[in-house]
């Protein structure tokens, strides 16, 4: 995410506890909550969207594990999120970090 969707998000919750409150009792509140708190100023962009980048393999039920390999697709979807990694490949991880979210550490 942006600096400036992060700044709208906290001013969101800042503004609006209850909704936070609500979400604190909710099932898969991570799938939620920031597409409930985003959705309204960011509906044109993402019409039809749930905000996430997922890559299902053929008949599986759950998302693939991304991976470089998918680099160039996930990373221009236009999706503010994106589902899922492996925690363990650091080099992917440092890329997002850097390339996608600014914070000096990603691969050139």
């Amino acid at each position: 995410m942006s600096r400036d969707v992060v700044d709208d998000l906290l001013g969101k919750v800042d503004a609006f506890p209850e909704i936070v409150e609500h979400f604190r009792h909710t099932y898969l509140r991570t799938d939620s909550f920031f597409h409930t708190l985003m959705l309204c100023d960011h509906e044109e962009r993402n019409a039809g969207s749930n905000l996430h980048y997922l890559r299902f393999a053929p008949g599986s039920p759950h998302p693939g594990v991304l991976a470089e390999d998918d680099w160039d697709e996930f990373s221009t979807s236009g999706a503010f999120f994106a589902r899922k990694f492996d925690a363990a490949d650091a080099e992917l991880l440092d890329r997002i970090d850097g390339q996608l979210l600014g914070l000096g550490r990603g691969v050139a």
